[in-house]
């Protein structure tokens, strides 16, 4: 809008009339000037921000460089794990590194992945599909980095363990099987294992045990190994068939080595404890003796002549007897008065004894 000057009177206060000045032409002149010169001025301008405009998305493109075969880590596949991205907008790059395409496959397992799966997985994050450039392969491999625990490092690992915490002499421990089905495939990462002890078992037989593989500290597979273990002791055996009621010597008996998980768990290791024992029935050579097959001797045997007792706090009365039954010390047994010729009760004291209670 033109500004008149101060001292340029248009109107007449007081016929209230407007009169054009004087030097209106010179007026229009100067206003056709400096819009001229406004408009030369915004023509000027305009290469400059056309060139400020180009910088400006240059500068905010990033540019993705899709791999052919990556190899990852992780669960979950992230874009930054399968591709390079360039771009001098370090927020949008992070953000596209971040975004998550997909799970990883197992750990040695390899999976596909198309090129519209991966322009999915951007819309869904917002991405800007004007401000990225994406070079796809002709395809997209993506294989899952692992470790491999080999059968011969689980048979050490429970070689040792077996070791160290068997109770026997190891010089009469043989392990006769360790049974490891294949190698173990574990994710990357620091490796640690633990072998988990059984209750109620003596490291005797045949048996499988727990191994748990962690895997950063936090749990991933638990695999069981099968063992066979044989422990060798000295028990004790026939030397010569032994008949029913036969009092067992030294000569009738040896000792032999025998695996533990092979033998009753009632069987006599000590020649000592068979010495002297009658046999209750039949033992074949070379028979492991066990303590079912054994008795005491009878303290006095039938037809045995003992002494009768009865004992009472001012009493003992003491007659001959006869003995009706083979007895063993503490038995019960029948016995034939002599003088009275009656057969009475009493318990084996001893083998000329038989004491009668009332």
């Amino acid at each position: 809008m033109t500004k008149f000057p101060d001292n340029f009177q248009t109107q007449n206060p007081e016929t209230r009339r407007w009169y054009p000045p004087r030097d209106m032409g010179a007026i229009v002149t100067r206003l056709y000037r400096k819009r001229q010169a406004q408009r030369n001025f915004i023509i000027s301008l305009v290469p400059f921000l056309l060139l400020v405009f180009c910088s400006l998305s240059t500068a905010g493109t990033s540019t993705i460089i899709i791999h052919k075969s990556s190899l990852v880590n992780e669960k979950m596949i992230h874009l930054g794990d399968i591709s390079q991205i360039k771009g001098e907008n370090l927020h949008l790059n992070q953000k596209l590194s971040s975004i998550v395409i997909g799970r990883s496959p197992l750990p040695s397992n390899s999976r596909y992945i198309d090129k519209e799966y991966i322009e999915v997985r951007l819309r869904q994050n917002k991405i800007n599909p004007s401000g990225v450039k994406v070079h796809y392969p002709e395809k997209i491999e993506v294989c899952r980095d692992y470790l491999r625990v080999s059968k011969g490092k689980i048979t050490e690992i429970m070689r040792n363990y077996i070791f160290k915490e068997i109770p026997w002499d190891r010089d009469t421990v043989k392990i006769k099987r360790i049974n490891v089905s294949s190698d173990l495939i574990l994710p990357k990462g620091d490796v640690t294992y633990e072998v988990t002890p059984l209750k109620y078992w003596n490291f005797v037989g045949s048996k499988s045990i727990p191994v748990i593989f962690r895997i950063n500290d936090a749990y991933k597979k638990k695999i069981w190994v099968g063992v066979e273990i044989e422990v060798l002791t000295d028990v004790v055996v026939s030397s010569k068939r032994l008949n029913r009621y036969r009092i067992a010597s030294k000569e009738d008996l040896r000792l032999e080595k025998r695996d533990m998980a092979r033998v009753p768990r009632n069987v006599i290791t000590k020649l000592e404890e068979v010495v002297g024992k009658r046999i209750k029935r039949r033992i074949d050579v070379g028979s492991i003796i066990t303590a079912d097959l054994l008795d005491l001797p009878p303290v006095i045997r039938r037809g045995d002549m003992v002494t009768i007792t009865v004992e009472t706090d001012i009493l003992k009365i003491t007659t001959l007897g006869e003995a009706r039954k083979n007895g063993l010390e503490g038995e019960m047994i029948k016995v034939l008065n002599i003088a009275s010729r009656k057969e009475v009760y009493g318990i084996v004291m001893d083998p000329k004894t038989v004491k009668i209670e009332f």
